[in-house]
Order: C-alpha cells, then sequence, then structure tokens
C-alpha cells in the first residue's frame, strides 16, 4: 500500500470487496454487507495500534462483518464465485452434460457449506478457497492457531460425513483427493 491515504482506502476498499465477493458470491446485497464493513473500518481505524498492518486489521473488520451477516441472514455463499479467480468456469472442455453435472455437485456443496458453523466456514474458506495459512488466518480472525486448526478440522469433518450421505459428492470428493 502507499503512503497516500486515499490509495490505501482504496486498496482497503478492494481488498474488502474481494474477500466479501468470495464468501458470498455475487448477490444483489453483496454491496450492503460491503458497505456495512466499510462504514467500521472507517469508526474503528483510529483504534488500530499498528501491531499488525492496516491491511490485516481491514481483513478482521470485514470477516466479523461477514460473519455477523452470515449468523443473521443465514444467506447462501455460492461457491462457484469462491473458484472465479482460480480459471475458467465450467471448463472450455466441457459439454452440456458435464456442466449440468458440475453445477449440481455445486448446489449440493453449497448445501452443506450453508450449515456449517459461520465461525469454521470461514476458517475454511479462507484455509482452502484463498489458500491463507493457519498463521494468516489466525490473525486475521484474531484467534489461536490452535483455534483456527480445529475449525479448519471440524468443517472438514462435517463436509465429508455429510458428503458420505450423498453418493455424487462422495464420489466427486474421492477424485479430488486422488489428483492431490
Amino acid at each position: 500500500m502507499s503512503n497516500k491515504p486515499g490509495e490505501d482506502l482504496a486498496a482497503i476498499y478492494e481488498r474488502m470487496r474481494r474477500r466479501m465477493l468470495r464468501l458470498f458470491g455475487p448477490q444483489a446485497w453483496l454491496d450492503d454487507v460491503l458497505q456495512t464493513a466499510i462504514e467500521a473500518f472507517l469508526r474503528k481505524k483510529h483504534t488500530h495500534r499498528g501491531e499488525g498492518s492496516l491491511a490485516a486489521f481491514a481483513d478482521a473488520i470485514a470477516l466479523n462483518t461477514a460473519r455477523d451477516w452470515m449468523r443473521r441472514q443465514r444467506r447462501t455463499v455460492l461457491v462457484r464465485e469462491l473458484y472465479a479467480e482460480r480459471g475458467p468456469w465450467p471448463a472450455p472442455s466441457m459439454g452440456p452434460v458435464e456442466e449440468m453435472e458440475d453445477r449440481d455437485r455445486i448446489r449440493r456443496l453449497t448445501v452443506i457449506l450453508e450449515r456449517l458453523k459461520p465461525d469454521n466456514r470461514i476458517a475454511y474458506l479462507l484455509y482452502h478457497m484463498e489458500n491463507n495459512t493457519v498463521p494468516e488466518i489466525a490473525e486475521i480472525e484474531g484467534a489461536t492457531e490452535a483455534a483456527i486448526r480445529k475449525r479448519i478440522s471440524r468443517a472438514r469433518e462435517e463436509i465429508h460425513c455429510r458428503a458420505r450421505r450423498d453418493p455424487v459428492l462422495t464420489e466427486w470428493l474421492d477424485n479430488v483427493r486422488k489428483a492431490q
């Protein structure tokens, strides 16, 4: 980030916007959540003590706002958008049948993600979808690394437990594990 205040705020806004988009997908109400997060950041930025980066401070505020929104609204995470920066979706070589099957798997996985506790869901998504490390997530969340590892583990266990009840997801997750 630069030394110019306007540029710092623009970079923080963009960072918060991308994070909200990954967590919620392109929803009509996404701007409302983002505005709430930006307002909270502007109200609280004077309390930043400089112990961490301003970006990490903004991340924590954005995630707390997202968590509060999830708790109050129980909105759907659009998994498709979580993968948006990882490449084209669906794959260009996919035919209509494969695309429809992929959409069905995403819908099924989304239902499972919606049922996770917000703290576990956020830790899981930050780790697996945004490739943050456990120490980075701990700093963002203001939690211990052990707590973050536990949240990720609980989310993973719940996802796999629920997915085992669904033959389509079981096969898909087995193929994903083999590819890794």
